[in-house]
């Protein structure tokens, strides 16, 4: 991830990070994304919003290219596979675009959900069902929840 102060200028320096577990890649590109924005929101552009969110390498990050990226990613992807694997495999391979929430949350917005909602994807839940007896519909793995996920044939 490439530190710089202004929009244009060449990098102070870059960040790296290197692991070999899905959730510590996860973890990582979440927290570059969000530090990215605070460095482009409020270091850079003074506070200013912008329409659409920026990369560290200031590109414009649009939902359709993200879901573009997903789709792509997908057609490689082996099935069923695990959502974390994906999500890691997804920075590995395009980088931090965005932070965690925009790709896989309980949100109407997120690219995954969405995937889900048009029928492009299947999704297994552990476990199926709410103590309450309803659908499970939750979109991050962790305490007994896992996902599985894989392109619909």
């Amino acid at each position: 991830m490439p530190i710089r102060l202004k929009a244009g200028q060449h990098p102070k320096y870059r960040m790296v990070h290197a692991t070999n577990h899905p959730d510590g890649c996860i973890l990582m590109a979440d927290n570059i994304a969000k530090r990215t924005d605070r460095l482009v929101i409020e270091i850079q552009s003074g506070g200013q919003l912008s329409l659409m969110p920026q990369t560290a390498e200031n590109e414009m990050v649009s939902e359709d290219m993200l879901m573009d990226r997903v789709k792509e990613l997908l057609e490689v992807t082996p099935m069923p596979t695990r959502l974390n694997k994906f999500l890691a495999d997804f920075y590995n391979e395009y980088g931090v675009l965005c932070d965690l929430a925009r790709l896989s949350s309980g949100r109407s917005g997120s690219v995954l959900k969405t995937l889900e909602k048009i029928g492009y994807i299947d999704v297994q839940r552990t476990p199926a069902f709410t103590d309450k007896g309803k659908a499970s519909t939750f979109w991050q793995e962790g305490k007994g929840k896992t996902l599985c996920l894989w392109k619909r044939s």
